[in-house]
């Protein structure tokens, strides 16, 4: 690969770090970037977008004559100003009296290039702008980009980075086969970076196969949390990621400030939307097994959001990788990213958009009947059907100060709000 390098024209970044797992993905990217001309991978902060996008640019570094570019867009604020870093980085001068866009479409119109524009999400209309320009005069060059959403120019390929693979709740494997899933084996490497001789033992192996899930098999935060193994063991970090945003906040000195703690990547997702997006995010939060469009709509259609934007906003969210959405039974559900469950850093921010509006919301999760998987608390805590189901476990489940009734619960049985507020009754 160093020979590749200096052979062919590029301004690769050298990794500090090893590249863990995404075998299968580098093999899947490689396919469509060269059926395609414009590839976006899009998914949450965090996730892994840029690492991925720079290693599947340095294995195609053969395929371009005239090289691999990357053009960093992260401490970009101007989108006007977009086409002067990506001529800085290519070598192309300006030139007096004409616009550094023509300057640079006249300059790549024969050439044949990689153009990696990475962190795109910020300066959406004029990524899009630039891209349409370039690959419509250019017919050789092709662009990948990162984003928390798709730039929506036409032609565009859409690549959701999906999480490490991690062990599911129900797996259960010896100590020395959790290497088999990604996500352990990043956070073993990171941890052995932070204290020199870490493994996985049979005493630590559940609760590292535990924190990984609940991270959302999230590169960011596992790497934040495998560099708290030098002050806690990996059962303690994995029974405090409740508060996970104070937890992860031990990112490298010389990154980027949106990466150097968790809470600063989804501050950064939350800067990002539209007033009315961030008035729904907290709604859909009372669904805790997940929700449908029909559920959305009964249940979250309030005030300045009405029934018929529901699905709308939610495909909005699901472009900016907050909600995940998923195909059951030839039918779309949708989730919310562990990360921004109630409860978290992230709700502390977006949880009062709520307001007064919860005893409303309240009363249309009873109007719509409750057929959903449960709901949640205003401090995340599943109300949990009393185990006599002939009557109301009287818990005073939609108090702001509840606390889970009776055994705990996982979720599995639906719950109905009682008629009589801070009342819940078992599903039927």
């Amino acid at each position: 690969m160093a020979d590749t390098r200096d052979a062919i024209p590029n301004n690769l970044p050298t990794p500090l770090t090893s590249f863990v797992g995404r075998e299968r993905e580098i093999a899947e990217l490689r396919r469509l970037l060269s059926g395609t001309r414009l590839l976006t991978l899009t998914g949450a902060g965090g996730c892994g977008k840029s690492r991925l996008g720079i290693e599947v640019a340095a294995r195609v570094l053969t395929t371009f004559r005239d090289g691999v570019w990357v053009v960093e867009l992260a401490s970009l604020s101007d989108s006007s100003l977009l086409p002067h870093p990506v001529a800085a980085v290519l070598g192309v001068p300006e030139q007096p009296g004409r616009a550094v866009g023509d300057t640079l479409v006249d300059a790549l119109r024969a050439t044949s290039l990689l153009l990696v524009l990475d962190n795109c999400e910020h300066l959406l209309t004029g990524c899009a702008e630039l891209a349409n320009t370039l690959l419509r005069a250019c017919p050789q060059v092709r662009i990948l980009s990162t984003s928390r959403e798709p730039l929506g120019v036409p032609g565009e390929t859409i690549w959701r980075v999906p999480p490490l693979s991690m062990p599911d709740a129900s797996t259960v494997l010896p100590a020395d086969r959790l290497t088999t899933y990604e996500a352990i084996r990043l956070f073993v490497d990171r941890a052995a970076s932070a204290q020199p001789g870490f493994r996985i033992t049979v005493t630590n192996a559940p609760a590292l196969a535990r924190a990984c899930r609940r991270l959302d098999g999230m590169p960011l935060a596992i790497e934040l949390a495998a560099a708290r193994v030098n002050a806690l063991t990996v059962e303690q970090i994995a029974s405090r990621l409740g508060d996970r945003f104070r937890l992860l906040t031990g990112g490298g000195r010389t990154t980027v400030p949106r990466q150097r703690t968790l809470r600063a990547a989804m501050d950064w997702s939350y800067d990002l939307l539209s007033e009315t997006e961030r008035a729904l995010l907290p709604r859909l939060s009372v669904f805790a097994g997940g929700w449908t469009l029909e559920a959305a709509e009964a249940v979250c259609a309030e005030g300045e959001i009405a029934a018929s934007e529901i699905l709308e906003l939610l495909a909005q969210l699901v472009d900016k990788s907050l909600v995940i959405a998923e195909t059951r039974d030839a039918a779309a559900r949708y989730r919310l990213l562990e990360t921004v469950r109630p409860g978290t850093g992230f709700w502390r921010r977006c949880g009062s958009m709520l307001g007064s509006g919860w005893t409303r919301l309240e009363r249309r999760i009873r109007l719509a009947g409750g057929t959903e998987t449960g709901v949640w608390t205003w401090r995340s805590t599943p109300i949990r059907p009393s185990g006599d189901r002939s009557k109301p476990c009287g818990c005073n489940g939609w108090r702001r100060n509840t606390t889970t009734c009776g055994p705990r619960w996982n979720g599995a049985r639906s719950t109905r709000v009682a008629p009589r507020r801070g009342r819940c009754w078992p599903g039927r």
